[in-house]
């Protein structure tokens, strides 16, 4: 399953950026994890988010990533990361490969489309699965 964590800007931004996603496909599922708010209450949601995967959700989009440790274990499980224009993310680092995206319906300088940032997420993702 194709993951897409959305991180930086606000809450606002990374939701329009999902649901400009959700709009190209009936496959994708968008997760707000608000609570719990501690570091290890999160990680054993998301552990259990993960194993839980649908064979009628192909993509996830998570809006809430809110530490390190959480985009580890999405790393590990194989998420990809889009940046989302706005404020940059504080508790969470930018890793190369990372993926920018405006929440805008027009491309803007650095920053893909969200449909263009969900194609090259598919693209890199279907590569990975081959390898």
């Amino acid at each position: 399953m194709l993951m897409i964590a959305l991180i930086g800007a606000g809450e606002e931004k990374r939701a329009r950026v999902a649901e400009q996603i959700q709009a190209l496909s009936a496959h994708v599922a968008i997760f707000d994890l608000r609570y719990p708010r501690d570091t290890p209450g999160r990680l054993r949601v998301l552990k259990k988010i993960i194993n839980a995967r649908s064979p009628y959700r192909q993509s996830l989009l998570l809006l809430s990533v809110k530490s390190e440790p959480e985009a580890q274990l999405l790393r590990e499980q194989g998420a990809l990361f889009a940046v989302v224009e706005g404020r940059q993310p504080d508790a969470v680092a930018i890793h190369p490969g990372d993926l920018f995206v405006t929440y805008k319906r027009r491309d803007s300088r650095h920053y893909l489309t969200a449909a263009a940032m969900f194609s090259e997420a598919r693209r890199r993702y279907q590569q990975r699965r081959r390898k």
